[in-house]
């Protein structure tokens, strides 16, 4: 061996332990040094950092402490905030890059009732030294519901399923409905769910997979049974032949139609389709339709929108359409896209017609056919042209309107109106997506025409608020829209609020905030009675009361594998 060679590579085993050494100590020592530093990391709810919490909520707090015997104490805008438990995890710390885990300890918190609302800071102390604050913003608490709520699983159906190798299972929703007692019954979805005072029993629309189609059915004394839909007719005069339209959806995809009882014991609904090419023409034909049935003999008939008036064929034309925005008896009124039947204390009915693109009309369909707008307005045209077969033709077309405002009769715009109640002070109530997608709630009296938005702000200005005054209220997207026992407005998407008329209030009934460990899934979950502090509510079509006072919830939209469709919300006087 070289002895020279053999001497360089010890000199280099020397330089290479030596800066071994040197790196090991320098990364014990930063080591050190970050295992004394102190101050907050994050905040966490939910396995989610945030930047914000509300009064009274639990949130988690990731820290570095250095000093584990010292007393410590943490604060939310300067108020001292109770600890519920402490542990300790390993974490990265922010703004380094080196993927450093180091040991952090966590703080389970309540944020105090003082501390004060607005922007502020999460901060502790180490025996008394106040350590580098965190900036954290305050939100006042939710108003949730005073009385104990209970929400009880009201009626099931059973998803078709396919166990797997584990033996768990996959569940699909089933292909054909079915009828019979609760729980036998399938049942896909409890859409437009309304209740019939008169009669005990509940209405819902149910889609069938098999046939692409939907059914009207009702639910009394624990027994699921159809009563209309399936048929090949969209003009039968019976139930059993009749076909319901698809056509009309609303944001979530679920068909437009809608149901209302009436006080005469039957059964009022839209219907939108258009039928089948004519083999001689070639053109379709588009209705739309108020029908209603008697659900004692299962005779339908239509109330509004078949008026056998008469519309131009014309070459160039691809579509014959009876529907339109035009008022008049019964043999010459046109009706657009009807939803939000609702019947006043005389027996008229007033729905809300049009859409997005051409305004939206409140109007009244009386008791001898004939169709009366009482708010809104349509931007209406009348064009002429020669077509190809030389004739002048004079056609009715309708611009847009996108805007909400308030006002009387025709000065009131009530864009993307989707739902409407009367309440017990005797207005009606309209909630609808207001221009630049914001949702409000439009109160009307009937007696001067005037409407006026109650809850929502304009774009700008508004919150994240969800319960609060009126005027606090920033609202998102809402599907169902109802009357209370006592005369307030129940409304909601996945939860619960209240919107109290007398104190001008909105106040929570459901929410979510976690599964107890008992449970490990959302369909063991939702099978079993839970208090509306900790539920899960499918996607609400319809909150509803019955005779008694007592409240029930239909979905529209529920996962195939959670076979509850229906619950009933218990609430404590």
């Amino acid at each position: 061996m070289n002895i020279k060679a053999g001497g360089n590579i010890f000199l280099w085993l020397l330089c290479s332990l030596s800066v071994f050494f040197f790196s090991c100590t320098k990364f014990k020592e930063r080591l050190d040094d970050m295992n004394k530093e102190s101050g907050i990391i994050r905040v966490v709810k939910n396995a989610n950092t945030i930047e914000e919490a509300q009064i009274d909520e639990t949130i988690t707090i990731y820290a570095k402490i250095g000093q584990p015997e010292a007393a410590i104490k943490l604060y939310v805008s300067g108020v001292e905030a109770t600890v519920i438990s402490r542990g300790q995890t390993m974490g990265l710390l922010p703004g380094r890059n080196d993927n450093l885990r180091v040991p952090m300890d966590t703080f389970n918190i309540v944020v105090p009732k003082a501390a004060k609302i607005g922007p502020g800071s999460i901060y502790f102390s180490v025996n008394d030294a106040v350590q580098p604050a965190l900036s954290f913003n305050i939100k006042r608490p939710d108003i949730l519901i005073p009385n104990k709520v209970l929400v009880v699983p009201q009626l099931f159906t059973y998803s078709d399923s396919t166990q797997r190798e584990d033996g768990s299972f996959d569940y699909t929703v089933p292909e054909v409905l079915r009828d019979g007692p609760a729980g036998s019954a399938v049942v896909n979805m409890t859409a437009k769910l309304t209740y019939d005072k008169t009669l005990g029993c509940f209405y819902f629309l149910d889609y069938q997979r098999s046939d692409r189609s939907y059914r009207i059915r009702r639910l009394k004394d624990g027994v699921v049974s159809t009563i209309a839909g399936g048929g090949a007719n969209y003009f039968a005069t019976t139930g059993a032949a009749l076909k319901l339209g698809a056509e009309a959806t609303n944001s979530i995809g679920v068909a437009g139609l809608d149901m209302k009882p009436g006080p005469d014991g039957k059964l009022y609904f839209t219907n939108s389709f258009t039928i089948a090419s004519d083999p001689v023409t070639g053109l379709q034909s588009a209705y739309s339709l108020i029908q209603c049935i008697d659900p004692s003999t299962g005779k339908v008939e239509i109330l509004a929108g078949n008026n056998g008036r008469s519309v131009d064929y014309y070459y160039s034309n691809y579509q014959k359409s009876f529907r339109g925005f035009e008022d008049g008896g019964k043999d010459s009124a046109l009706i657009g896209t009807p939803r939000a039947l609702t019947f006043d204390k005389q027996g008229n009915l007033y729905f809300i017609d049009g859409g997005t693109y051409f305004g939206t009309l409140l109007r009244k369909l009386a008791k001898d056919g004939s169709v009366e707008t009482v708010l809104g307005k349509i931007n209406r045209e009348y064009a002429e042209f020669v077509d190809a077969d030389d004739k002048t033709y004079s056609v009715i077309t309708y611009s847009e309107i996108e805007e909400h405002s308030d006002g009387f009769g025709d000065e009131v715009r009530l864009y993307g109106a989707i739902s409407m109640v009367q309440a017990g002070n005797g207005k009606f109530y309209v909630v609808g997506a207001g221009a630049g997608w914001q949702t409000n709630i439009v109160e009307i009296n009937m007696d001067t025409k005037e409407a006026s938005t109650v809850v929502g702000l304009p774009d700008g200005q508004r919150t994240d608020y969800t319960t609060g005054t009126f005027k606090e209220v920033g609202l998102s997207i809402v599907s169902t829209f109802d009357v209370d026992f006592d005369g307030n407005i129940l409304y909601g998407l996945n939860a619960i609020y209240k919107m109290d008329l007398q104190s001008e209030t909105i106040s929570q009934m459901t929410r979510f905030t976690g599964f107890p460990p008992e449970y490990t899934s959302d369909r063991q979950f939702m099978q079993h009675t839970q208090p509306g502090t900790n539920c899960i509510l499918g996607h609400l079509s319809s909150v509803v009361f019955d005779q008694f006072g007592n409240l029930y919830a239909g979905y529209d939209n529920v996962s195939a594998g959670v076979d509850v469709r229906m619950v009933k919300v218990v609430i404590e006087r």
